[in-house]
């Protein structure tokens, strides 16, 4: 059993990352991507496609920061809701939103097909969902928005999820995803090196100046252009930075694959809690329960947090005998509930990507994009609404 006093690894973990060298000599490149996560890879693979010239390296080993403690949710349904992302923004930015999360979704099941990737990806229904029916006309007010803006498969149940205890409502949403997020890293960092692309574990940067970054070691890469891919920007990248750190912490129950449907959920109610199932081997499932999110520095006394998802849980899903696996991850949250995907405000050369707000699987896949379009010199319709030097919606 895991010992929820002394939280270790993920699930995830479980898969051992690829390791590469560290760098030990100067460097040169067309792009330089700083950081190995699910972002920085994608956008790797992506521009590797494209035929430049890229390095990536990273502290630790591929998937070593913040990917490898969440629970990969591949989903349309940000947290932010629509009808509150078209009051503030208007229908038009509204349906930019949307189709860009789904359109990342599209674009990460495209690469796992092309490449044969065996990660456990899989399309399955998602479900927002709060018991009681204190929900029901804001449930009605979001699911007539998400119809306004192209989302008609979504509908409204008079029920929670099945599998859960109680009475509520919930949307459905159909065609979301889940997949392994280390499998699926590992296969995607083969495919970058088979493109040309250079990988580098143990190779932490300290310093980025123009066209140039320096490591902890004193080694430099030269690049015409630079991704900062981490969880936070370096130094003084992005000073602007309006965003709240959090810490999000995670439950794994081993059950039998029959005993939960595969879905994604998301309760929408105050503490948030999110669930989802991961496949085992032979015919078991992982039951994933997240949640009891607060402000980084604020009561990080871990145990509590997880004996709370223990207790919900127990109260709105089934008994159980054991945790199995306890892990806590942290979240970036911008001030909009939107990411920071594009240009620096204050270097022409370097592209941010953080604030991803709990959403960084399917934000992964939209900033791999816009960067990859800005960097070709393509328009993207969706780099304005994303760029780190818009101004406050509201």
């Amino acid at each position: 059993m895991q010992n929820i006093s002394h939280p270790a690894d993920s699930y995830w973990s479980q898969i051992k990352p690829f390791h590469f060298p560290a760098l030990t000599r100067n460097a040169k490149s067309d792009v330089l991507v700083i950081g190995a996560g699910v972002v920085g890879l994608v956008s790797a693979y992506h521009l590797t496609k494209s035929g430049k010239k890229v390095i990536v390296v990273d502290a630790k080993d591929i998937g070593g920061g913040q990917t490898e403690f969440s629970t990969a949710h591949l989903t349309w349904v940000i947290d932010k809701r629509y009808a509150e992302l078209k009051a503030e923004m208007g229908k038009t930015k509204a349906r930019l939103i949307l189709d860009s999360h789904k359109s990342a979704i599209d674009f990460l099941e495209d690469i796992i097909r092309d490449e044969k990737i065996e990660c456990d990806f899989k399309r399955v229904d998602g479900y927002l969902f709060s018991k009681g029916t204190k929900s029901k006309k804001k449930f009605e007010k979001e699911l007539k928005v998400l119809h306004e803006l192209g989302a008609a498969e979504t509908e409204l149940h008079a029920q929670l999820p099945k599998g859960f205890k109680g009475k509520g409502y919930c949307l459905r949403f159909p065609r979301q995803a889940q997949f392994h997020p280390l499998k699926f890293l590992n296969s995607l960092a083969q495919y970058i090196v088979r493109n040309g692309g250079r990988i580098y574990s143990d190779t932490s940067i300290c310093h980025i100046d123009s066209e140039k970054a320096r490591t902890e070691n004193g080694k430099e890469i030269n690049a015409a252009q630079i991704v900062v891919a981490t969880l936070t920007p370096i130094q003084n990248i992005f000073p602007e930075l309006k965003a709240m750190s959090y810490r999000s912490y995670v439950i794994g129950i081993k059950i039998k694959k029959s005993q939960f449907p595969e879905s994604l959920y998301w309760e929408d109610a105050q503490p948030y809690h999110y669930v989802r199932t991961q496949p085992m081997r032979g015919r078991s499932h992982l039951l994933i329960i997240g949640g009891e999110d607060h402000k980084s520095g604020k009561n990080d006394n871990e145990i509590i947090p997880f004996k709370k998802l223990k207790k919900w849980t127990l109260e709105n899903i089934f008994l159980f005998k054991k945790i199995d696996y306890a892990w806590s991850g942290r979240i970036i949250a911008s001030d909009d509930g939107l990411a920071f995907i594009g240009r620096s405000p204050s270097h022409k050369n370097i592209y941010l990507i953080t604030g991803d707000s709990g959403n960084g699987i399917t934000y992964a896949a939209i900033a791999a994009r816009i960067i990859h379009d800005s960097i070709l010199n393509k328009k993207n319709d969706w780099a304005d609404i994303y760029s780190p030097s818009r101004t406050k919606t509201k």
